[in-house]
């Protein structure tokens, strides 16, 4: 049985095994077994969670749990509210995994805890604190014409500890059906 330290069912440290809700977790060697490169791409792994993309890499992200609409689900990052305040809901089209250290997402009506904006769920992203972060800078092209380049710096002692990351992704998106 796995027993982990969730934070979003009940807003502090608690052990899986003892909070009433249904929480599911992405960690670090999840997010590395699936080389994914945004937090969309890992919250399709999770069951519930449905996260519809409009058009080309870079388009607007929706995200959808249990039924609800966009604006029902709560996305919090480091414990930051992203959600528009217009519209409720989030895009997370640009949100790269390359400083994420974990990702909950707490399965029900939080509304309670989180707020009229949490009722079909939240999902809780944590990233790296500066002495955690993978010092490293990578670059990559490929098809369609694209291009992309990482950077990650950081350092530090514990929770305490300085950041800078970067990525850039460039891209044709689609092949041209006219050559």
């Amino acid at each position: 049985v796995d027993v982990s330290v969730v934070y979003g069912a009940t807003r502090s440290d608690a052990k899986s095994t003892d909070v009433a809700a249904t929480v599911y977790t992405v960690d670090e060697d999840d997010i590395e077994a699936t080389q994914a490169t945004h937090v969309e791409d890992l919250l399709r792994t999770i069951p519930g969670v449905q996260v519809i993309q409009q058009g080309a890499p870079g388009g607007g992200v929706s995200v959808f749990t249990r039924g609800g609409n966009s604006n029902q689900t709560l996305v919090i990052v480091d414990g930051i509210r992203i959600n528009n305040p217009m519209t409720g809901s989030v895009d997370l089209a640009n949100l790269t995994v390359n400083q994420v250290r974990k990702i909950e997402f707490v399965k029900g009506p939080f509304t309670t805890l989180y707020g009229s904006d949490a009722m079909s769920g939240v999902i809780y992203i944590f990233t790296k604190s500066g002495a955690q972060v993978d010092n490293q800078i990578s670059v990559g092209a490929g098809n369609f014409g694209t291009m992309q380049a990482d950077i990650a710096l950081g350092g530090g002692e514990g929770e305490r500890g300085w950041a800078v990351t970067g990525s850039w992704l460039d891209s044709d998106g689609t092949r041209d059906l006219n050559s």
